[in-house]
């Protein structure tokens, strides 16, 4: 068996979390988690999002109405993405003011 990358590690301690979905958008950012997901037999299962900004927003949802942790995978911001950055983190601080549980990827 070949040797796991780091995009397994992280689906490994998400399932250990009993993440069962994560919400993004793929792209450059996360093309390793997808190939993670590929070679992956089980969950979390992956949700493809219209753009980063509204898998935050799903995630947060899933969070409220199922009580359960949600996840949003999104790239790393660069300089010049101040306002896609901006509605991200709008989605983790309206997670923490309600003090349901959330996980940023």
């Amino acid at each position: 068996m070949a040797s796991m990358t780091v995009a397994d590690h992280v689906l490994s301690r998400l399932r250990e979390w009993d993440v069962d979905h994560v919400f993004g958008y793929a792209g450059d950012g996360i093309n390793g988690l997808l190939a993670a997901w590929g070679r992956a037999e089980d969950g979390p299962e992956f949700v493809q999002a219209r753009h980063e900004e509204m898998a935050a927003f799903e995630a947060v949802g899933y969070a409220k109405f199922n009580r359960r942790v949600g996840v949003c995978a999104a790239k790393a911001m660069l300089a010049g993405d101040e306002d896609r950055w901006g509605v991200l983190r709008q989605g983790v601080k309206t997670k923490l003011q309600e003090f349901l549980p959330h996980r940023g990827v």
